[in-house]
C-alpha cells in the first residue's frame, strides 16, 4: 500500500500513538489503545503499522525529525531490527544534546556576560521546546525500559547538566558569574526551570493561560538577573 492511499490517516495514527505513549508509556500502551484513541478499528491500525514497536520508533522520528520527517513509503510499516529503536533515540540524542553557544567560547564573553547567558539560555529553552514531543514519549516510556532510562536520563540528562555546570563554573571562576553555593545545584536549577516551561508546561492542563512568547522571556529574564551580578538585595548599597 502506497502512502498516498491515505496520508491524512497515518498522520491522525501517528498524533493518536503519540498522545497514548505520552499518556500511557510504550509498555503499557497496547495497540488497541492507540486504535480507539485514533478512531479506527485495530485492523485498521495494522494496515500501517505491523508491530507496535514499529509504531514508536515512527512516533519517535516524527517527534525528531519534525519538517524533515518523510511519511513510510511502505505500508504496514515493518518490525524494525533488533536494537534499532535505541540506536535511532542514541543518535538523535546525541545530535541535539550539545548546545553550539558553548563550543569556542572566549575569555571574555560576547557582548557582556548577560547576553552570553541568555544565548546560551535562549538555545537551551529552544531545543527542549523543540523536540518536547520526542522527550516526552521518551520519559515516559523510560522508566520500564532500562536501556532507554539511561540513554535519557544517565548518558543525555547528565551530559546537559555537565555542561551547563563546567559552564557555570568557569564564567564564576573568571568572576563573571556571581558564586553560588553549589554549582551543580544551579545547573540542575537552570535545566529543570527550562525543561518545565518549555516542555512540560505543554502538557499541565493548569498552564493553558501561560503563553509561549510569556514564558520563554520571563524564564530567561529570571535566571539570567539570578546569575549575573548585581545589588545584593539583602545589602542594597553593596
Amino acid at each position: 500500500m502506497s502512502r498516498t492511499r491515505d496520508p491524512e490517516r497515518l498522520e491522525e495514527i501517528l498524533e493518536s500513538a503519540t498522545r497514548t505513549f505520552i499518556g500511557r508509556s510504550y509498555r503499557q500502551a497496547r495497540m488497541s489503545d492507540v486504535a480507539n484513541e485514533a478512531g479506527v478499528a485495530p485492523g485498521t491500525l495494522y494496515l500501517y503499522f505491523e508491530t507496535k514497536e514499529a509504531l514508536f520508533l515512527t512516533v519517535l522520528r516524527r517527534a525528531f525529525l519534525r519538517e524533515g520527517f518523510e511519511p513510510p513509503e511502505v505500508l504496514p510499516v515493518p518490525t524494525p531490527a533488533p536494537g534499532a529503536v535505541l540506536d535511532f533515540v542514541r543518535r538523535r540524542l546525541a545530535a541535539e544534546s550539545r548546545l553550539a553557544s558553548l563550543a569556542d567560547l572566549g575569555n571574555e564573553p560576547r557582548g557582556g556576560i548577560a547576553a552570553e547567558l541568555r544565548t546560551v539560555l535562549s538555545e537551551l529553552y529552544d531545543r527542549v521546546e523543540r523536540f518536547r514531543f520526542a522527550v516526552r514519549v521518551i520519559e515516559r516510556s523510560a522508566p520500564t525500559w532500562p536501556e532507554l532510562f539511561d540513554l535519557h536520563f544517565k548518558t543525555m540528562r547528565r551530559g546537559v547538566l555537565a555542561e551547563l555546570a563546567r559552564y557555570l563554573e568557569r564564567r564564576i571562576g573568571e568572576g563573571h558569574l556571581r558564586p553560588v553555593p553549589d554549582v551543580p545545584t544551579a545547573a540542575r536549577v537552570v535545566l529543570e526551570n527550562v525543561a518545565w516551561f518549555a516542555m512540560h508546561r505543554h502538557f499541565a492542563p493548569d498552564s493553558a493561560t501561560l503563553s509561549d512568547r510569556a514564558s520563554r522571556e520571563t524564564v530567561l529574564d529570571l535566571l539570567v538577573h539570578a546569575l549575573v551580578p548585581g545589588p545584593n538585595p539583602e545589602n542594597p548599597s553593596s
